[in-house]
């Protein structure tokens, strides 16, 4: 018997021997969770899971809502750099014209 053949006996055996122990097919089941255990489970989990749930939702709607309040805010510092940025190009579109009517001699 060579060597490979013999690590894969041993694999088979090992194998075959934990899933026997761990999976047994013998057993039904509704015999190892039956219906009111599972429904006590699941009452349980939502009992325990709402909670920090909640929490969570909360912290959620607050983080939302101070997004928005700081969104509102950038909204109305860029209104106001639009206008300030307009009131500077017209004042630099007024010291041009003048400047090229002092050039051609209008003034």
């Amino acid at each position: 018997m060579s060597i490979s053949d013999e690590l894969d006996r041993i694999h088979e055996d090992s194998y075959n021997h934990t899933h026997d122990y761990f999976y047994p097919d013998d057993i039904p089941d509704d015999v190892i969770f039956p219906d009111e255990v599972i429904s006590e489970k699941i009452d349980d989990l939502k009992k325990t899971v709402s909670k920090p749930l909640k929490r969570q939702v909360k912290a959620v709607e607050k983080i939302a809502d101070s997004a928005k309040t700081q969104a509102d805010i950038a909204v109305k510092t860029s209104k106001k750099a639009d206008i300030k940025g307009w009131i500077s190009v017209i004042i630099a579109l007024l010291a041009f014209l003048l400047e090229l009517s002092g050039r051609l001699g209008l003034f």
